[in-house]
């Protein structure tokens, strides 16, 4: 599929891990709830010295690096339908240039996809728009085994209900913890706060492991 044709929301099947980390992508677009590897979160924009630069396409050095400053960060939460409470854990971000040809017929359009998970390639069958608002959300929550992060659909024993303010004492950020996990769950849950530096996070936890996720409000697919 011609990188230009690409429209946010589309996904592709990458069956080998050097197609995955590719500087382009021309693979056949897939139904999203189909298996897939990568999904079309936005398109980026390249630096004006560096879409200037041809016929030739530049090569691995300058592409790797103006990749992180093509596609950003900020519409991956919007586009997985994230709120302020919910955190993501397993996403990937890969960035995708013009193949060679298109970049001498002078396209420049950067793809931004999110891959989900580590390894792999790395397959799911879960359309990632507004994922986070369906029951099925637990492979993207974020979650602990221990010290350990993992995704909320693998066995646990903490799941990540936001931040809170880190001001004060510890039984006012534990305080604040509680009812952010409560409104978080829909409930009186056990919370506790962990320090990260200057961050409270706030964090659901349980004497036994579980799968899954307590996030209240999702709806079915």
């Amino acid at each position: 599929m011609a990188t230009g044709e690409v429209q946010v929301g589309t996904c592709k099947d990458k069956t080998l891990a050097e197609e995955m980390a590719g500087f382009s992508d021309s693979a056949p677009a897939v139904p999203c709830t189909e298996p897939h590897t990568l999904e079309t979160y936005g398109t980026g924009t390249l630096p004006d010295a560096v879409k200037a630069l041809g016929p030739a396409r530049p090569g691995p050095e300058i592409l790797a690096g103006v990749a992180a400053e093509a596609c950003s960060y900020d519409p991956i939460r919007p586009y997985l339908g994230a709120t302020a409470p919910d955190q993501t854990w397993g996403i990937e971000v890969f960035v995708k240039f013009p193949t060679r040809a298109e970049w001498t017929a002078g396209v420049r359009t950067v793809l931004c996809d999110l891959a989900v998970g580590t390894g792999g390639p790395p397959r799911t069958v879960l359309p990632l728009r507004d994922a986070l608002r369906y029951t099925d959300s637990a492979r993207l929550r974020m979650c602990r085994a221990g010290d350990t992060m993992v995704t909320c659909d693998l066995p646990h024993d903490g799941e990540r209900a936001g931040d809170v303010d880190a001001s004060g004492a510890d039984p006012d950020r534990t305080a604040r913890c509680e009812d952010a996990a409560r409104a978080y769950a829909g409930g009186p849950v056990p919370a506790a706060v962990t320090l990260r530096g200057g961050t409270a996070e706030c964090w659901i936890t349980g004497e036994t492991t579980t799968t899954g996720t307590v996030r209240a409000g999702l709806v079915a697919r």
